[in-house]
């Protein structure tokens, strides 16, 4: 019995195997010749599909390090950084956003401070407007009759002025932030 085989081997840049081929050829003494043709794809490590194409492979996770191959399937780029990461590696507040996990830290506080100043500039606002319209029951001429208006708007004059400059330290505070 004579066995003849053939191996063609092709590997990526990173010495991995991508497929196999392996042709047989088999006598036994009778006559009788038998061919097999194998051909193994490499799988990709993360998902299991298969690596048909060296172009379909795009490298490693850049962020836990990871040595599984991955593929054009379940690999993702950080819209951020530009980092190559992997799905378990994968964070993000839609799939429009896909980021590393730690762009998403850098992500999320900044979404916090804009929520925080936003919610800051309505209260400002409402503030404001509870002032405004205070000020402007007081200066109607509804109360002109009464002696101690006078005295209640100089009151109020100074309250007004006090929360005025209460909210102008809130917000120079909000801009050295």
């Amino acid at each position: 019995m004579k066995k003849i085989v053939k191996r063609f081997l092709k590997k990526d840049s990173q010495g991995k195997e991508l497929y196999e081929l392996v042709e047989e050829v088999l006598d036994d003494d009778s006559d009788n010749i038998n061919y097999n043709k194998e051909l193994r794809i490499a799988t990709c490590e993360t998902c299991s599909r298969p690596i048909e194409n060296i172009n379909e492979i795009r490298g490693y996770c850049e962020y836990c390090g990871n040595e599984s191959r991955l593929c054009i399937h379940c690999a993702s780029l950080c819209k951020v950084c530009g980092r190559t990461i992997c799905p378990r590696c994968k964070r993000g507040f839609n799939k429009d956003l896909t980021c590393c996990p730690d762009c998403y830290e850098i992500l999320l506080l900044l979404k916090i401070t804009e929520d925080r100043r936003a919610q800051e500039k309505i209260d400002f606002e409402r503030i404001m407007t509870v002032e405004k319209h205070k000020l402007d029951l007081l200066n109607s001429k509804f109360f002109d009759n009464y002696p101690a208006v006078e005295i209640i708007r100089q009151i109020a004059g100074y309250q007004h002025l006090r929360n005025l400059q209460a909210l102008e330290k809130r917000i120079r505070r909000l801009i050295e932030e």
